[in-house]
């Protein structure tokens, strides 16, 4: 009956890819505790997983509403808005998000594609340079944070840096990159590719990661 515990058995479950388990477990959370902001947006971010974008919106708008302070589901919430072609309303939360957290490289990276998009390029090549440094920096201190290199390359790729983006590609696969990890870099591809359908590139870095994850 402890609301945080069940809810963090289901943020385990996330982790472990066991989204049902994990849904059941948010769902029981948050039907003890209906202001549980944290576990409303991770089972936002599991039906974002899932491409259930209209539950997943209705998870982040509850989360906003409980804490509008709170930069995560701001910025999830401009994700969805973003896979829903909703690109003002995405840009409006990831200015949001970046008052909030600054430092967000990855908030940078998603305002720089809602700018491009909407054709603002010189905005979105000043988001995208920020995020590539910020990223960078943490590359060069934890090279082995595979995250953070599938992050640096994903930018790379926004930037159009297709030798630099493959060069980062390649280095989190050769330093051990988990499936786990390699799947949320496909999954992130699959957000890209929503937003700029038919980038080549992008199609081809999918297809080399999902060829490793299988193999």
């Amino acid at each position: 009956k402890y609301s945080l515990n069940i809810a963090s058995r289901g943020a385990t479950y996330v982790l472990m890819e066991r989204y049902e388990e994990a849904l059941q477990d948010l769902n029981q959370a948050i039907a003890l505790d209906s202001k549980f902001s944290l576990a409303i947006a991770l089972r936002g971010h599991v039906y974002k997983t899932l491409r259930q974008y209209d539950k997943a919106l209705q998870d982040f708008n509850q989360a906003v509403g409980i804490d509008p302070k709170d930069e995560l589901p701001i910025r999830k919430r401009g994700e969805i808005y973003l896979m829903l072609g909703c690109y003002h309303e995405a840009l409006f939360d990831f200015n949001q998000a970046i008052q909030l957290e600054p430092e967000s490289d990855w908030d940078l990276y998603f305002r720089a594609l809602a700018y491009k998009v909407l054709n603002q390029l010189d905005n979105a090549k000043a988001d995208l340079e920020q995020a590539i440094q910020l990223a960078q920096k943490d590359y060069n201190e934890k090279p082995e944070d595979h995250q953070n290199t599938f992050n640096l390359a994903v930018y790379h790729l926004a930037a159009g840096n297709l030798d630099l983006s493959k060069h980062f590609y390649w280095d989190a696969l050769n330093r051990g990159a988990s499936a786990v990890q390699i799947r949320e870099a496909i999954r992130v591809l699959e957000d890209f590719l929503t937003v700029f359908p038919g980038h080549e590139a992008a199609q081809r870095f999918k297809q080399g990661l999902e060829k490793r994850v299988s193999g």
